[in-house]
């Protein structure tokens, strides 16, 4: 014990800091900005800085303004904006009070395609525990311009339905189910999910700018997302050493400290300065991006039998024979499912679950994705 000694860091400089990360990519697609200020560990998420006013600036003099979305993140318009290997690019920011940032010149490489996503399902063993699921490999082609530093990112998508949906809603007035018609019924919805891990690949040091079966996620069966169809988009972007070197530091500091044989964090150099004040701290990086990307899609029929986490396992099912009771049910939170009829036919009781049982809008979107086939 009495050899710990505890470390203060001086992080003043850092307490509110410009958050910039952006980048151009190549081709028509939509260049992005998000900017931020860093934020203490105490609290839940950054303060986002809307108002601002973005441009990206190239060789000869274009100038390409960026729309605000929202949150922090400004894009551009793709028919007014593209990405041409070989032309450097350079980020502009003028915040609402006054201070003005911009970035160093880069100039953008030429990606190589994805040339396939592959799946294959696999188990391993931890401890006492198999762990089971589908693991994606990637492969590109070669590039003709050593793009050698690679960056990936990617945006999931999966189809969900609830075990017991609701067949309509319960009248607290009449005390009697309205029933509604089939294709109102919230039984199947979607949801989506960005990657949030930093995602790199070197060439450098290899006989071919070529990459064969990176191994980019592993998709757990105890998830809910392989249960009945799953979709992915991974983009891929080529950097320049720099960019790849701040993306490098970022991963050690994000996502590989913690233990006593991590490296020890390091002061993040971006590419960001302030044009006024080249010594304020500022954390981020814009580059000008390679860029290419790939869309799959894999059904539950695509990978052998297992068992599949649905997320429903705990689902009640419930019944009732009285109206107050089912009532009562409702109006504590649940909902109404269906009906209970004799041999007759004439209804004699009711069934009921909880709203996420019931109900897939309370996890997911109704609305189908405008890719889904």
């Amino acid at each position: 014990m009495g050899c710990v000694e505890p470390f203060e860091p001086d992080l003043q400089d850092y307490e509110n800091a410009l958050v910039v990360e952006g980048y151009i990519p190549e081709g028509k697609n939509p260049a992005k900005v998000i900017l931020s200020r860093t934020f203490g560990f105490d609290q839940d998420k950054p303060e986002y800085i809307n108002g601002a006013t973005v441009y990206i600036l190239d060789d000869q003099g274009k100038q390409i303004r960026l729309q605000s979305k929202g949150k922090g993140v400004y894009e551009s318009d793709t028919t007014v904006a593209e990405g041409i290997p070989g032309r450097s690019y350079q980020l502009q920011v003028n915040l609402p009070d006054g201070k003005t940032y911009a970035s160093s010149w880069e100039k953008m490489k030429t990606s190589g395609d994805i040339a396939s996503l592959e799946h294959q399902f696999e188990s391993f063993v931890t401890g006492f525990d198999t762990l089971s699921g589908l693991q994606l490999y990637l492969s590109t082609t070669s590039s003709d311009q050593n793009a050698r530093f690679y960056r990936w990112e990617y945006e999931e998508t999966w189809m969900f339905r609830v075990p017991y949906p609701a067949r309509g809603y319960w009248n607290t007035v009449t005390k009697e189910p309205v029933f509604v018609e089939s294709d109102s019924i919230r039984r199947t919805c979607y949801k989506s999910a960005k990657s949030v891990d930093i995602l790199l690949f070197s060439t450098e040091g290899l006989q071919e700018d070529k990459i064969v079966d990176y191994p980019l996620l592993y998709i757990s069966t105890r998830t809910d997302r392989l249960n009945l169809k799953y979709s992915i988009l991974v983009k891929q972007h080529v950097l320049s050493a720099e960019a790849y070197n701040y993306w490098r530091v970022m991963k050690e500091i994000n996502q590989e400290l913690g233990t006593l044989f991590d490296p020890i964090p390091s002061d993040i150099s971006g590419n960001i300065r302030n044009t006024d004040d080249p010594d304020e701290a500022v954390i981020g990086y814009f580059s000008a991006d390679g860029f290419a990307q790939k869309r799959i899609f894999i059904d539950r029929i695509d990978f052998p039998p297992a068992f599949i986490e649905t997320g429903f396992g705990n689902c009640p099912y419930d019944s009732f024979f009285s109206k107050d009771d089912m009532q009562r049910y409702v109006l504590a939170g649940n909902a109404w499912v269906g009906a209970i009829a004799d041999f007759a036919g004439n209804i004699i009781g009711y069934t009921g679950s909880t709203r996420k049982c019931s109900d897939c809008t309370t996890q997911g979107s109704l609305k189908k994705p405008d890719f889904w086939p």
